[in-house]
């Protein structure tokens, strides 16, 4: 019987029925309601551009309770996650780029000698919040 059939789904979403059955159905969009104003919307974003889904995740009820109690007006939970994870790639981006140029410049220190040495400078913070402190309790007097 598998020799009758045709190859299943391809990569464009194609389901073809067994040889003489007919042409083929388009099952990715058959579900969709079009008429539907949110579902249109879904379905043209996933026209135009591919999408990925990030694994789901378990949490515990109580917290997923708290994070539905703060969305804000017609924000989904789809939509505080996908921001939230937005918001920590950014971060983590920010931190990488953070490091590239501190050890860029520490590099650059080494390569031409002009650096202050981590004793000097401890040394100098010290004596100024020593003086710090003594203008402090010269002034409360």
């Amino acid at each position: 019987m598998a020799g009758n059939t045709k190859k299943g789904a391809g990569s464009n979403g194609l389901h073809e029925l067994p040889q003489g059955g007919g042409k083929a159905i388009d099952f990715s969009r058959a579900h969709a309601n079009v008429f539907e104003p949110r579902r249109a919307s879904q379905l043209r974003y996933n026209l135009t551009m591919k999408t990925a889904t990030l694994p789901s995740i378990r949490v515990k009820p109580e917290l997923r309770v708290e994070i539905e109690a703060l969305l804000n007006d017609n924000e989904s939970l789809s939509g505080f996650v996908e921001a939230s994870v937005r918001e920590s790639v950014q971060r983590r981006r920010d931190q990488a780029e953070f490091m590239a140029r501190g050890m860029a410049s520490l590099e650059n220190a080494r390569r031409t000698n002009d650096y202050v040495d981590a004793d000097v400078l401890i040394g100098q913070l010290e004596r100024k919040l020593v003086a710090a402190k003594a203008s402090r309790a010269a002034g409360q007097r």
